[in-house]
């Protein structure tokens, strides 16, 4: 008989100890997970700061473009226009406007300039700063694509190309005397004010990658080899730009990454590598996309970053391991000692809060309390009997899994495939009303089981639904309210300082005699007309602009990626529409604004109270108007 006992504690040992190391292994799937989520989450946010980044660092030389567009286009369209047939006079012409502008070339060419030079109709070049002796007449060499698309289409373009001689950011400008097209001119910035641009914004280590294949064979001495990928190079001034370490840095990444294999220019990437010095590395490859739209791409913009929350990640996991460990271990111990007659896995699942299920694909096998609780059944047969499948009890809503997620497919099939669409929502008897729960699945053994938890979030979720309606809106007009305001103007404020290329519009407006409206109808029909107005106004803005009432009869927009001029008007016509509408009050209603722009000088005082002088201003104007201010 003891001999007995004993044999069946030690059994009963074994599958504690098994139980209770697949609990653990699900604790670790878990933890792995949410570690490659936090992973991922920050290779994709920090490519889409370099991205925007990149933009930000274009923005001068689309002001200097366009600012030249804006003042000589005119003048450069008549001097093509008036071109002689004759060759020799055509290059006494192209000479000419080598003279004329050769003041703004110079000008250019110091902040990066690589060539500017001008095309008739038919493609022919006119002339070129970067080689003012070439001979118009002998190149031999067909326009680019990128001139003769614009030949074509007779369209302004915008972007990188691969040249015969000179390789960088282009901006092509079609020209048009009298409404028909004569030809065109373009500005080339080299890869080098780029990269300029690029470290006065973060300091770390740029350069430009391009396949070999796509290098013009003239040009192929200018580039290095990407170490330990031969088909890929780079201009050899970027190694000089970055510093001496760098090109040893660049040979240990390039050979441990793999990076490689993976570069194909058909997406942006980001790999993580380690060095010998336990520091952690982001190595960014940002796709650059041809001007022409032809495939493969134009290259790569090709980005080191040293990124310490990666350690943070990764000690936070072990972290978790080691401390899910002892946990583990402290309750074998305590269920070995409590009684070795326990069933230990009905002790440990049962007392979890969570449902816990066990299953082989096909059938349910097993289930804690809490899951027979939650279904009020006595018993697995029961439910089995009842339900047949739990995914019958699913609730089938628009971001939740559901009982058949595709034809042909069961609903632990799709989980298996879209481990991040784990939430679910089912009915609960007891309480007769649904709740939320968040999927934790992990493999039981080879033989096709798996364990499956289903956590309760419904709090959770009812919490963050809640803060977000009552903290951000305003009550009665169910748009942002001023405090949420505060905090979004004071972010575009501290925004701004970091990217002053940006141009973001600041609104402020009230509704003028809105007193009189209180006093003659009422507060509740001055409170149905400020609903009426706010909903006008939202139909009429833009999804992007920030809405908010600021207080009382009064409200603010921020207006981003807008001018002055663009915002005046865009304000104008809606202060007529709000003139000529019905708000549901006999006598018309109008409106007064104040516009002003930000700056990245300005405090979030400063240039609250600048808008409320131009209001102000407004109103002693005589009201139903619009007054607009740079500063």
């Amino acid at each position: 008989m003891e001999k007995k006992k004993i044999s069946r504690y030690r059994r009963e040992l074994y599958q504690y100890a098994s139980i209770l190391f697949i609990l653990w292994i699900t604790g670790v799937g878990i933890f792995k997970v949410q570690r490659d989520q936090n992973l991922q989450e920050l290779m994709g946010e920090s490519l889409e700061q370099l991205q925007k980044q990149f933009q930000a660092a274009q923005s001068p030389f689309d002001k200097l473009t366009q600012s030249f567009y804006n003042d000589k286009n005119t003048l450069l369209a008549d001097m093509l226009a008036s071109l002689p047939e004759k060759a020799k006079s055509i290059e006494e012409s192209g000479k000419k406007i080598l003279d004329l502008f050769y003041p703004e070339y110079k000008s250019a060419k110091e902040f990066g300039l690589a060539d500017f030079s001008v095309y008739n109709n038919s493609g022919r070049l006119i002339c070129s700063f970067s080689n003012p002796g070439k001979s118009l007449l002998s190149t031999g060499h067909p326009p680019p694509a990128s001139i003769r698309k614009v030949i074509t289409s007779n369209r302004f373009f915008k972007g990188f190309e691969n040249g015969r001689a000179i390789d960088g950011l282009r901006y092509l400008y079609p020209l048009f005397h009298h409404g028909e097209f004569i030809g065109l001119y373009e500005w080339v910035w080299s890869h080098k004010a780029i990269i300029r641009e690029m470290r006065r914004l973060d300091s770390r280590p740029y350069l430009f990658l391009f396949r070999k294949d796509q290098i013009h064979p003239e040009n192929l001495s200018l580039y290095y080899p990407l170490p330990n990928c031969d088909s890929f190079g780079f201009y050899r001034i970027f190694m000089a730009l970055n510093g001496g370490s760098f090109e040893l840095l660049l040979n240990k990444i390039t050979h441990n990454t793999g990076v490689c294999p993976k570069l194909d220019l058909n997406k942006s990437q980001v790999e993580i590598y380690h060095d010998e010095g336990h520091r952690n590395f982001l190595v960014e490859l940002l796709q650059l996309p041809s001007l022409t739209g032809e495939k493969p791409g134009y290259g790569y913009l090709f980005s080191i970053k040293k990124e310490e929350r990666i350690a943070a990640i990764n000690h936070f996991f072990i972290l978790e391991l080691v401390v899910s460990a002892m946990a583990m271990i402290l309750t074998f111990m305590l269920l070995y000692h409590s009684s070795w007659e326990s069933t230990f896995v009905r002790t440990i699942i049962d007392t979890q809060r969570d449902l816990v299920i066990l299953t082989n694909s096909e059938r349910l096998l097993d289930a804690n309390k809490a899951f027979l609780d939650f279904f009020d059944v006595s018993d697995l047969k029961e439910f089995v009997e009842r339900y047949g499948c739990i995914c019958t009890r699913f609730l089938h809503q628009d971001g939740y899994l559901h009982r058949h997620p595709s034809i042909g497919e069961s609903w632990l099939q799709y989980l298996r495939k879209h481990p991040k669409q784990t939430r679910v929502k089912m009915h609960d008897l007891r309480r007769n009303e649904y709740r939320v729960f968040i999927i934790a699945l992990n493999p039981f053994n080879d033989a096709g089981l798996y364990v499956i938890s289903f956590r309760d979030i419904t709090e959770l979720e009812q919490e963050k639904h809640h803060f977000k309606i009552v903290s951000m809106l305003d009550h009665l007009t169910q748009i942002y309210n001023k405090r949420t305001f505060e905090t979004y103007l004071m972010d575009r404020l501290q925004s701004l300082r970091k990217s002053q290329h940006d141009e973001v519009a600041l609104v402020m407006f009230d509704i003028d005699h809105f007193k009189q409206i209180n006093d003659r109808y009422g507060h509740l029909k001055g409170d149905e007309v400020l609903k009426k107005l706010t909903k006008l106004v939202q139909d009429h803005i833009r999804k992007e602009d920030f809405l908010a009432r600021w207080g009382g009869e009064e409200f603010m927009i921020v207006m981003d990626a807008y001018d002055l001029e663009k915002t005046c008007h865009k304000i104008d016509e809606i202060r007529l529409l709000i003139e000529k509408s019905s708000l549901g009050v006999p006598e018309k209603i109008t409106c007064s604004f104040g516009v002003t722009m930000l700056h990245p000088t300005d405090t979030f005082d400063e240039v609250v109270s600048r808008v409320d002088e131009l209001l102000y201003l407004a109103k002693a104007q005589g009201r139903n108007r619009v007054v607009c201010r740079q500063k």
